[in-house]
């Protein structure tokens, strides 16, 4: 790729992933050496500890927890600047990517203007990748690995940009450094995923928020809260808990579980494609509760909630079985 930028950083692993934040570290990571994947990074930021505040919207885990997560268990140093607190500077980003490191960029979707998909929908919290800079021109160079557009469907963005979009959009920005990364063996990720999904399965719930399992099961059994919402704010919240409940949540993990599943499985020359193919339909029914709750705020007709309510609570059912699978199948990995 040609560019005239004053530092710029070629992009040769760009891979569509799962997370817009563990796809964009994977990507870090790769650039620098570092063996890691993008399911041994959802392992290692503690990717199953997710927290629902009983608000309907925030399920979800964020972007600071996997962070000092990944910090805390790699030895990987995060460095990050936050709008409201250091401050962001080009001059400090233009001094980061000329040491040869890239730039995760956190963001307001509102202001990014390369994609309609961000211009013209609420604003979304997303992560992006700045790889090349000029203070001069004013221009930057971005590579975003999880543009989603309506139907789900993820495709990876790269070109230049205005710097001043990028300054408008960030509201904080994260190099690693990698010089003492711990390398971990098979078996450790396998027991640090054993660990962490056994504190999912046992869940919390306090006064202030549920984690874990618990935070599915609250989750689910609050569709019923809609019924108290006016219209305005009911087409809003739909459109919240199906972005939610596909993307950030259960899917995330049903979609982790089975990468961990096929990676892990290789070595011990394991069948598991019943497994694998039970994920997948809950993935898919999932999907199914969502959008029947985007339904219900365009069409504010509020009567079918309880029925959705239901068919969650019956599919939570199911999907503990899953989960109990998967627990039994780390379970002999780890043995």
């Amino acid at each position: 790729m040609e560019t005239d930028l004053q530092h710029f950083i070629p992009v040769s692993y760009a891979k569509i992933g799962k997370n817009c934040i563990l796809t964009s570290i994977n990507c870090i990571t790769e650039h620098s050496g570092c063996g890691l994947s993008e399911t041994d990074l959802f392992i290692l930021s503690n990717g199953f500890n997710i927290k629902y505040s009983y608000d309907l919207c925030s399920i979800g885990k964020l972007s600071t927890d996997v962070f000092s997560d990944i910090e805390k268990e790699t030895s990987i140093r995060v460095n990050i600047r936050r709008k409201d607190y250091e401050g962001i500077f080009p001059g400090e980003m233009d001094y980061i990517l000329a040491t040869g490191n890239l730039i995760l960029l956190l963001v307001d979707t509102a202001h990014l203007r390369y994609s309609s998909l961000y211009s013209e929908n609420a604003n979304r919290q997303h992560a992006i990748l700045l790889n090349g800079i000029s203070l001069d021109e004013e221009r930057a160079h971005i590579v975003d690995l999880h543009l989603t557009d309506y139907s789900g469907n993820t495709s990876i963005y790269q070109g230049e940009v205005p710097l001043e979009e990028v300054m408008a959009a960030a509201y904080a920005y994260v190099w690693l450094d990698l010089e003492r990364w711990k390398d971990f063996s098979e078996m450790e990720i396998w027991r640090i995923a054993r660990r962490g999904f056994d504190d999912f399965m046992k869940g919390f719930s306090g006064e202030e928020f549920a984690s874990g399992l618990s935070a599915v099961i609250n989750f689910v059994s609050d569709i019923n809260k809609l019924e108290l919402l006016d219209d305005q704010a009911l087409a809003a919240t739909c459109k919240d808990i199906n972005y939610n409940i596909k993307v950030k949540s259960i899917n995330c993990i049903n979609k982790f579980i089975i990468s961990f599943i096929n990676e892990s499985s290789v070595s011990r020359e394991l069948n598991c494609t019943k497994l694998i193919d039970s994920i997948g339909w809950h993935i898919s029914e999932w999907e199914k509760i969502g959008l029947s709750i985007l339904r219900i705020g365009i069409s504010k007709r509020k009567g079918g909630l309880s029925g959705i309510r239901e068919k969650g609570i019956a599919l939570l059912d199911s999907q503990r079985e899953v989960y109990n699978e998967f627990s039994n199948y780390l379970r002999g990995l780890t043995a």
